[in-house]
Formats: C-alpha cells, structure tokens, sequence
C-alpha cells in the first residue's frame, strides 16, 4: 500500500497482474517483430536473385571477354535493361568469334573464305578484307613471277641443245607462242652478209600449233618488224593495220588476230632478230615481260652461233686448202719415184711435175690472195697476249705488215677508251675454254688514223692443232657511221604521229623544228602555228614555256638527259607530265639538238593518291587493331603481385602483334600461356 499524503486515498496495486499484461505486450511485439523480419529478407532474396544475379553473371561475361575468352553463350534471362546489355554483350562476342575465325583461315592460307563485316564502321573487320586482298595480290604477283623464271630456265635449256639458227628459231618460237597463249608467232635473225645492205629475215614461223614455212624479209624501219628493230623496244598493238597479213586455220578460217606483240632481240645495244606473235587476246604485262627478259638471251646466243658458224666456215676453208695441198705433195712424191724408170718418163714426168708445180702455186697463190683481200683480220694469240700468227689481210685494213705485228702484244695500239673492251674480252676469253666473246674498240692504224674493229675472240688454247686464242677482227667504221646516220634518219619516224605522248624538238637556241600533232588535244594549236618559233613567240600557257626554257637550260649545263614532272594546264583540264629531256650530240659530241618527250601521268598520279590514302586509312585501322589487342592484355601489375620476380616482354614485330600472353587466377591455381 502506497499512502497518498495528500488526499489520504489509499490505492492497491497488483503487481503480478502488471508483470503479465507487460508479457503479453512483449510477445506480441516479438511475434509481429519476426514475422517482418523473415517477410523482409525473403523480399531481398527475391530482389537479389532478379537484378544482382544477372549483374553479376553480365560482369562475369565481361571479365572472361576482356581476358580475350570469349563465351559460348551469354543468356538473356529478363526483357529489361540488363537482358538488352546481355543481348548486346552476345552480339560482340559472336562478331570477335567470327572476326577471330576469319583471321585463322587467313592464317592457314584460306584467302578465299567468306566474311562479312558487321557494319561498314566495322574497323578491325575492314582490315583483315583489306589485309587479305593485299595478300591474294602477292600471291598473284609470286606466281606470276614465278611463271617467268621457270620459262627462262625452260627456254636457257632448249638454247643449250641447238647450234645452228634454224633449228634453234623452230624450238624457240614453238615454245614461247604456247608459252604465252598465242595463235601466230615468227622468229627473224639479221641477215648482216653484206654491210651496205642489211635486213631482217623470218627463219621460222608456228601457227596453230604447227610449223609454218613462211618467207618474209623487212629492212630497218619496214613495216611493224622494222620499226620495232629501229626504235629498238617493243611494240604492241590492239588495234590491227588491214595490210597485216593473218595465217589462215582450217577451224577459225581467215581470222585476224587481236592484239600484236612484236620484240627486238638486243645485245650490247645491238639488233641481232626481231620475235613477233599474234594472239586473240590483249597480251598480259607478265607476258610482255617474259618476251622481254629472254630477248637478251636469244641475242646472245644468235650471235654466239654466227661467230661460231663463221669461225668453223674459215677453219674448213683453211684446212681444205691444206688438205690440197698435202694431196699434191703426195703426188709429186710419187711421181718422182716413177722418173727414175726410164729417161723419156722421166721427161714426161717432169713436165707433169712443173705443171703440178704450177697448180700448187696458183693454189698458194689463190690461198694467199684469199687472206690479202678477207674482208677480216685473222689473228691467233699466245694466252700472255702476243701475236703468234696474223693474216696478209692486215696490210690492207690496218697498214701494218705480218712483220709489224706478229711477236708484238698489239693493245698497244689500241684507243684508250676502248682498251677496257679489249682486255675485258681476253679475261673473259681465257676463262672460258671453246667459248666466243667480242667486243668493239677503235684501233690505231700504221698511219695514225683511227679505225673501229669488231673483233670475236675464242679460247682455243686445248686445241692440240692450234693452241692459241683466234681473234677474228674486221672493219666496221663505216657500219658505224651507217647506223649512227640510221639513228639520225629514224629519229623523225621513231617519233610517231600516233604516239599518245607529246613530242617536241628544240634547236639549242630554243627553236621549235619538229612537234607531234598531239600538241592539238592539248592547246587547239595545230603543229604547223608552233614550228620554227621560238619559245618566247608561241601562244601557250606561260607555265608551259617557263618549264621549257628551264629543261633546256638544264640539259645544256648538265649535259646528259634530265627528267622531270611539270603542270600542263590544257584543254582536258590540269595535267601532269613526266617530261625526259634528251640531248642530241653532233659529230664532234657537240649539242646540237634537245629532244622532249612528255608523257601524261595524270591518272597514275591520281591513282597514287589514292593508294596513299589507302594505305593512310589501313594504317588507322591497325593502329585501331592494337589499341583493341592492348585493352585485353593482362595487367602486368597484378600479375607481379602474386608472383614478384617476374616480367613480361612484349613487343609486337610491326603494329598489331600476332602473339599475346594470358592469364588468369583461379583459387590456388594460376593459368599462364604466351598464344
């Protein structure tokens, strides 16, 4: 009992009652207090299974992906936000896939395999097409070079069978018109017996796959086969002259061929034949340069199988005279054992030995003139380079006597200038047994004027019977000084009207003597308003001019050709052109001309731009490339924490390395490989 002082009440209080009641009031609480509890954590489990779930698997993807693996699958479990981000993510993995799987067929050599890039924004894509492409065209340039170095190895071995130039032009021209997919072809040699009086003869002819027994002739800058010896470079038409004659087929009839490729087969600067084919088809540029690069071997060995024939037809002259001879001896031998039988045989005999005696003179005599008046000198020389024995013929072209020359190493009398030629000619000489090199010098004669000989020189230092070298010399001054005033005349034909390329001849004084109708196509002025004008008087562009009277200055100090590329503004618009400016020397290697040949490069310089910009735009691509293959290398820094001594070195060859190193850790197990 508690009193109140105040009131004098007195209250009753039950304290069990009170603790019960308190009781209930905290059970209650405990049981609602639980019941949100247990409903709050099932409400978390079910919101961390429906967005941190997918969160984390979508993380887990990425990780996998920025280590360059790449997942089979990337489920898409909700339509939400994060279903699209799963969706997304699975689109580029299966791109990589197929962007990786590209790259490995690459790799194994499959450069046909199918691929399309994912969007044309698609960089790394792009580049691998391009890579590819850059790939099948050098491959196609391998084999195609391939192609031609198996064919001069084909064609070196059938010029090794053959020694005479008529069976060699069959084998030749059969081969080399299947070779390259012609229909026609025809084999011409240089017919040089008479010097004032030189032409190009066909010795052989293949059509359809068979010999063909043709005959034709050209002289130099005669028709095609003419002017391609003249201008002394190959010649190739598409467009076909009606005067040129097709081989009739039984199949095809009388039909003409489209496209023509004649070659002329030079030596040392020198025409020595002319190949021809026909074909229905434009000749490839491989063809082209196959024809060109055995060219120089067929002039060779034409040449070779001249000098050979000529030396073997001297030899077999000389040696039948000797063969005479001997049989005479033989003759008077026998007859003077017959004269001692009787006097009045005796007498007989005699008469018939001074006549034999005669016979033997007017054939020393004969032999004797023959070497007096040879057109050549013929010389055999000791391997130290004196001369052993020399031809009467010496007299007569070099002035000197037998006695003159022979004991004596007579590069003495050779010019300076071309003593290189001559001493070149017997080391190459010596060092090659039955072997013929030549070469042309200007030697000295007895009265101190200068005369060009062409001189073929063979090692027959193991001929038992000669023992020496054999130099067959002869004069070519005045075919020299024919060809240098054939030069002269060709240059106006070589120079041809229908040439795409404008052509223009100056005086040294600057005056326009010759221009080519293309001056037309490009300023409307016609030839004729430009001739025999001065630079500074004709009605051009005053660019034009300027570069002009620059070139020839050039060519006037520097005294040898200049090339150079100038701006032609024209009636098609701005041009470019790559200019050759080529001096013209007179007798007395005086300048005398300048010859100007300007050829428009404009869309090859277009095309330059543009394959720089090609080249510019792959180039970011694999720049692009490498900061992609950078962004999934592993982090060097976490890979020395778990192991500290350690390194990684990692350098790419060029830009994009094929060759990356991976990681991961997984538990207590670490994964490490260099792929």
């Amino acid at each position: 009992f508690i009193p109140d002082l105040n009131w004098g009440i007195e209250v009753k209080i039950d304290q069990e009652e009170i603790n019960q009641q308190a009781f209930l009031v905290v059970k209650k609480f405990a049981l609602w207090g639980g019941l949100i509890l247990v409903f709050a954590i099932m409400i978390s489990i079910l919101f961390s299974q429906y967005f941190i779930s997918p969160l984390l698997s979508l993380k887990d993807s990425l990780v996998s992906v920025s280590k360059g693996v790449l997942p089979d699958k990337i489920d898409k479990k909700y339509n939400d936000e994060v279903g699209q981000m799963a969706e997304t993510t699975d689109d580029l993995v299966q791109s990589l896939k197929r962007t990786a799987t590209f790259a490995e067929k690459i790799g194994k050599g499959d450069l046909k395999a199918d691929f399309i890039p994912s969007s044309k924004g698609d960089i790394l894509g792009n580049a691998l097409i391009d890579m590819r492409k850059s790939l099948v065209e050098t491959e196609q340039q391998d084999t195609e070079r391939n192609w031609i170095i198996t064919g001069v190895a084909e064609i070196s071995e059938i010029l090794r069978s053959h020694d005479t130039i008529d069976e060699l032009g069959d084998a030749v021209i059969a081969y080399i018109t299947e070779k390259i997919d012609a229909i026609q072809g025809a084999f011409y040699v240089l017919n040089d017996d008479d010097p004032s009086d030189q032409f190009i003869e066909m010795k052989s002819a293949y059509a359809y796959s068979k010999k063909k027994y043709i005959k034709a002739k050209f002289k130099f800058a005669e028709g095609l086969v003419g002017q391609a010896a003249v201008e002394k470079d190959y010649i190739l038409r598409t467009e076909i002259p009606d005067e040129y004659v097709s081989i009739t087929s039984g199949i095809l009839g009388d039909k003409r061929p489209s496209g023509i490729l004649i070659t002329p087969l030079l030596a040392q600067e020198k025409v020595y034949g002319v190949v021809e084919f026909a074909g229905f088809h434009r000749f490839t540029e491989s063809q082209i340069k196959f024809v060109q690069e055995i060219s120089l071997i067929l002039a060779r060995t034409i040449f070779n199988i001249k000098v050979n024939e000529r030396t073997r037809t001297l030899l077999e002259e000389s040696q039948t005279m000797s063969n005479e001879l001997q049989e005479q001896q033989e003759v008077l031998r026998q007859n003077a054992e017959e004269m001692a039988a009787t006097q009045e045989e005796l007498k007989r005999t005699n008469q018939r030995l001074e006549d034999q005696i005669e016979e033997v003179n007017r054939t020393q005599n004969r032999m004797q003139l023959l070497l007096e008046n040879a057109s050549e000198v013929v010389a055999i020389y000791e391997k130290e380079g004196t001369i052993r024995y020399i031809s009467p013929s010496v007299e007569k072209i070099l002035g000197y006597s037998q006695n003159d020359l022979i004991g004596v190493n007579d590069k003495i009398h050779v010019n300076s200038e071309g003593l290189a030629n001559f001493e070149h000619m017997f080391e190459q000489v010596i060092a090659n047994s039955f072997e013929s090199f030549s070469a042309q010098y200007e030697y000295i004669k007895k009265d101190g004027s200068a005369i060009w000989l062409e001189a073929t020189a063979t090692n027959m230092l193991s001929d038992p019977a000669i023992q020496g070298i054999i130099l067959n010399s002869r004069d070519i001054t005045e075919r020299r000084r024919a060809e240098r005033e054939e030069r002269m005349k060709s240059k106006m034909q070589a120079l041809s009207e229908n040439s795409p390329d404008l052509i223009t001849r100056f005086t040294q004084e600057g005056e326009v003597f010759y221009i080519n109708p293309m001056i037309e196509n490009y300023t409307g002025h016609k030839p004729s308003d430009i001739l025999n004008k001065k630079i500074d008087e004709i009605d051009i562009e005053e660019v034009i001019k300027n570069d002009w009277i620059e070139l020839l200055k050039r060519v006037e100090s520097e005294n040898e050709k200049v090339a150079m590329e100038m701006d032609f503004p024209s009636l098609m618009g701005d041009r470019v052109m790559q200019v050759n400016a080529i001096p013209e020397f007179d007798e007395e290697n005086a300048l005398e001309s300048v010859l100007v040949v300007s050829h428009d490069i404009t869309d090859r310089k277009l095309i330059e731009l543009e394959i720089q910009s090609r080249g510019r735009k792959i180039t970011e691509s694999i720049n692009y490339a490498k900061r992609i293959q950078g962004a999934i290398l592993p982090n060097n820094e976490v890979i020395r924490r778990v192991l500290p001594d350690s390194f990684i070195l990692y350098k790419a060859r060029d830009v994009v390395s094929g060759d990356f190193p991976w990681y991961i850790n997984v538990d207590d197990i670490i994964y490490f490989a260099a792929v």
